[in-house]
């Protein structure tokens, strides 16, 4: 039997989420916990990133409780195609990795005779694996016949016509 009155102290619990540059990323969970009892909090989701602690958990000290847990941006596969105006492949895939937001350019490579339709592959990272196709057409060349005597003067009007890059 316990005789007269006692109080069961309550400490609080703060937990910050911010990002790895130290800027807010969900706001703080503050809670009042009874000492001596449980506590766990889940890390909420954050769609590109991944938090440092998926929980903060403990036993409730006789004291206030504060904690940090950091946000990093998760790293996706970004994957260039570089093909013919047939489909057939003109280069080989570029891959990289690249954080989540990150802004990302792939220069597209030369190809003798061919002209991409983008000569970079530009954009900011989904949170998700990302494919880009850049699609090579070939180059026109005019090929021009001046017919002429040995004097320099006209034996026939010229022949001018446009090929594809390596056709005969």
């Amino acid at each position: 039997e316990i005789k007269g009155s006692f109080t069961i102290n309550s400490y609080t619990v703060t937990v910050h989420y911010v990002y790895a540059d130290g800027t807010t990323a969900a706001a703080d969970k503050v809670e009042t916990v009874v000492f001596d009892t449980n506590y766990n909090f889940a890390s909420p989701a954050i769609t590109g990133y991944t938090p440092d602690k998926s929980a903060v958990s403990g036993t409730m000290p006789a004291a206030n409780v504060e904690e940090t847990v950091t946000y990093t941006a998760n790293e996706y596969v970004l994957t260039v195609h570089y093909v013919y105006a047939d489909g057939t492949t003109a280069a080989d895939d570029k891959t990289e990795n690249v954080a989540y937001k990150d802004s990302y350019s792939v220069d597209s490579p030369a190809i003798t005779g061919y002209t991409p339709d983008r000569a970079a592959v530009t954009g900011e990272m989904p949170a998700s694996d990302h494919e880009e196709t850049v699609t090579y057409t070939v180059n026109k060349y005019t090929l021009t016949i001046h017919y002429v005597y040995s004097d320099k003067s006209e034996a026939k009007p010229d022949y001018v016509a446009e090929y594809d890059y390596n056709a005969d």
